[in-house]
């Protein structure tokens, strides 16, 4: 995740994307790739008013 992002893990449960998480170990939490992705295209929508 942190190679697609610049959004520290803190900044990604205030954006309410912490919703989507899969627990993967006692202290570990993964992301669906094709969900951040389009996380990503929504912000990219949103910033240049395309909505």
């Amino acid at each position: 995740m942190q190679e697609k992002k610049s959004y520290s893990l803190l900044a990604l449960f205030r954006l309410s994307l912490w919703q989507k998480q899969v627990k993967i170990g006692i202290r570990s939490i993964a992301f669906i790739e094709s969900e951040v992705d389009g996380w990503i295209a929504q912000r990219i929508v949103e910033s240049r008013g395309e909505m």
